[in-house]
């Protein structure tokens, strides 16, 4: 790492190039740490869908009370292929949310129906997302300059103690939101 002075302007600390490129054994010990990273957050969340049935709420109802505008487009868009009727009353073509997520999730209703393994396919998706966010911490943290230690440690974290599984699981779009912002992280440094 070079410092780098310029007059008039706070010190900037430079990154060599062969830092965040790491030797091919590393690069190995990397993605198994990531692999392991994304196996462990995916069967802890899967395990606790299962465990305390979160895809049904309540006694055998296959519908949530607390249905999001996000799905009612989706099976909107899965019956019709429409992106439309946000609410509980049929209100026509909608702009009302953003349409990756309700036609990723339609498509998944589509294939597996709208009951309960549709549920479970849509979990499934939320926990892929998730799951692949913790899965990238570790190359989060070398490209931050931290150790890699570090990152597998956040990863690990995420992945064994989920805080939030709840809105992880059924919580619309939020796990392809921090997917997707992890990403933009890595596009950018």
């Amino acid at each position: 790492m070079k410092i780098i002075q310029i007059p008039g302007y706070a010190v900037i600390q430079e990154q060599d190039a062969s830092a965040l490129s790491p030797t091919s054994s590393a690069r190995t010990r990397l993605l198994i740490a990531a692999t392991v990273i994304f196996t462990c957050s995916f069967v802890v969340r899967l395990g606790f869908d299962f465990a305390v049935r979160a895809y049904r709420n309540g006694p055998g109802e296959l519908r949530p009370t607390d249905r999001s505008e996000f799905v009612n487009i989706a099976e909107t868009f899965a019956r019709d292929g429409r992106l439309a009727d946000p609410y509980s009353l049929p209100t026509g073509p909608t702009a009302h949310m953003p349409p990756i997520y309700p036609i990723l999730l339609g498509s998944v209703y589509r294939v597996f129906g709208l009951g309960v393994s549709g549920e479970i396919a849509a979990h499934c998706l939320n926990i892929f997302f998730v799951s692949i966010m913790y899965a990238l911490l570790p190359l989060a943290a070398i490209s931050l300059g931290l150790s890699v230690r570090a990152g597998m440690l956040a990863g690990i974290m995420g992945a064994m103690v989920p805080f939030h599984v709840f809105v992880e699981l059924r919580g619309g779009e939020y796990g392809m939101v921090g997917l997707c912002l992890v990403l933009l992280f890595l596009a950018t440094v």
